[in-house]
């Protein structure tokens, strides 16, 4: 199934992209989406740390929406063709 990631802020700029289409298996997890974002460009520096913890985890601080709506269990969430799934990083700076 295809779906559609977009990211902003901080994210963007590090994947150099504000959107990513991805190939995911049937039944694929938001989870699983955003774990594959992360992997997709071995180039985008500091990408990887940005979604996911030590562990594999989404981190804590992201906001992850499916269409419009806040996704509160990314694993058990499951994806159908054609969503779109939108990463929010946090906001930093002073």
């Amino acid at each position: 199934m295809q779906v559609t990631v977009r990211c902003s802020g901080q994210l963007r700029a590090a994947l150099g992209t504000s959107s990513v289409i991805l190939e995911l298996a049937s039944g694929a997890s938001v989870a699983d989406a955003v774990a594959a974002v992360a992997d997709a460009d071995a180039d985008a520096a500091g990408v990887r740390p940005m979604l996911l913890d030590e562990a594999g985890a989404i981190q804590r601080t992201l906001v992850v929406a499916v269409g419009s709506t806040q996704v509160a269990d990314a694993t058990g969430h499951a994806l159908v063709d054609g969503d779109t799934v939108t990463i929010l990083h946090p906001i930093s700076g002073g």
